[in-house]
């Protein structure tokens, strides 16, 4: 699996230096965005949440941030990824909930570049199973459609399913399970190209202490790269309650 960094590897030591700074400057852009999406979603809603991780690749570490909030039958989020040479992209959506067990979303995605891909689609639930229909639209115009389900197979078991169809035909299928015990839930799955070559994916969330929920994955792709991530949930709106002064 092909890791694309998110600028051109930098050469000698003067490069190493402005990448360096790049990257710093690009971190703190993220930290500050992430922060001001924070508090001006834990200020206006019912719930609010934030993230934070990391992922070890053979490119370079790359750095995650966000933040999302929902109250009055909507969540919104808004975050970013500071790649190992001071690049960011970043992503931003909202998640409406129409009618029971119907949910519609839409959002943006901003590569490296500025380039942007709009993403929309609908969810619908009944009888444990939730399916969901959308399309990816990029800078170019063309559509790719995308399509899945995930339904409660037993107690804390999941499984899903789905499907990712290019504007020229070709498309990317796949498959995962969920078991969820205790505290803790862990997941397996694997992805399929057009080429028929698999990447595999496994990943746990675990909570930790009310309202913080600690995750780890990992990435192997048809080559047998591997890349792992970590990170940690934290629930602003529990902090704020439990940093609440007594009466």
């Amino acid at each position: 699996m092909k890791t694309h960094s998110f600028i051109g590897p930098a050469t000698g030591a003067q490069a190493a230096a402005v990448t360096s700074f790049g990257a710093r400057r690009a971190l703190r852009k993220l930290v500050l965005s992430v922060g001001a999406a924070m508090l001006a979603f834990g200020s206006a809603s019912a719930f609010a949440w934030s993230q934070h991780g990391t992922a070890y690749t053979s490119r370079g570490v790359y750095n995650e941030g966000h933040a999302g909030s929902c109250g009055g039958g909507s969540c919104s989020h808004a975050g970013g990824v500071v790649g190992p040479y001071g690049g960011l992209a970043t992503n931003t959506g909202t998640i409406t909930r129409n009618a029971p067990g119907q949910f519609s979303n839409s959002g943006t995605a901003t590569g490296r570049y500025g380039n942007s891909v709009q993403h929309a689609g609908d969810t619908g639930c009944a009888g444990g199973t939730c399916s969901h229909t959308g399309t990816l639209t990029g800078p170019d115009g063309k559509t790719a459609s995308t399509s899945g389900e995930v339904t409660k197979t037993s107690a804390g078991l999941y499984s899903s399913s789905g499907s990712v169809t290019r504007a020229n035909g070709n498309t990317v299928d796949h498959s995962a399970s969920t078991n969820c015990a205790g505290a803790s839930c862990s997941r397996s799955g694997t992805v399929t190209g057009a080429d028929g070559d698999p990447v595999e994916h496994s990943g746990t969330a675990t909570r930790v202490a009310p309202g913080v929920v600690t995750t780890s994955s990992s990435v192997t792709g048809t080559h047998g790269n591997t890349v792992t991530s970590s990170g940690t949930v934290v629930s602003t709106a529990w902090w704020r309650q439990a940093a609440r002064p007594s009466s």
